[in-house]
């Protein structure tokens, strides 16, 4: 057992983004779960997406009220977080986030009977973009969202809308513009 397993305060902030000996973490911050235990904790009626973006770490997440508003926050240490921001979009289901083009990107589903898949953006994470763009497919749970680095496209994933429950992804090169979707 290491000395920070018997001793997790020691835990610095710099450790919990870069990792013991300098080897970088990407979305997995290694705490002692007092550690998060600053404030009133955030509720949501879904599982929240994280993502590394401007220098902070970002998570999303659907209010737990009625309107399920999605919202984020951000934090540079993974500690101490920002106030909630709502992004003016609600989700049926938990959004997905990725950064790709000097943007934030959220993915989720319309809080509607449609279930169309959804994606907005921000250059800050505060201001976002007003209009969700529908990439023209609709599912039944919550998408994912990734940026396939190689090729400079950002990537939605999905479970199809009907009974097949096919797992379906889209790509788009801009982020408004969506190819058909193709099975995975």
């Amino acid at each position: 057992m290491s000395s920070l397993d018997q001793h997790p305060e020691r835990l610095s902030r710099r450790s919990l983004l870069t990792g013991v000996g300098g080897v970088s973490l990407a979305a997995t911050l290694v705490a002692p779960p007092s550690a998060f235990a600053k404030g009133p904790p955030q509720t949501s009626q879904a599982a929240p997406a994280l993502a590394f973006f401007n220098g902070q770490i970002w998570a999303a997440f659907v209010a737990n009220n009625s309107g399920r508003e999605v919202l984020v926050c951000s934090s540079s240490d993974g500690v101490n977080w920002s106030g909630n921001i709502g992004i003016r979009q609600s989700s049926q289901f938990a959004p997905s986030l990725a950064a790709f083009n000097n943007e934030l990107w959220v993915a989720f589903v319309a809080n509607n009977s449609g279930r169309a898949v959804l994606v907005c953006s921000s250059s800050d994470g505060t201001s976002w973009s007003g209009n969700s763009v529908n990439i023209r497919q609709t599912t039944q749970a919550a998408p994912a969202l990734a940026v396939i680095s190689d090729l400079n496209v950002l990537c939605v994933a999905f479970i199809a809308n009907n009974s097949s429950r096919d797992l379906l992804a889209c790509v788009s090169s801009d982020g408004v513009n969506w190819s058909g979707n193709t099975g995975i």
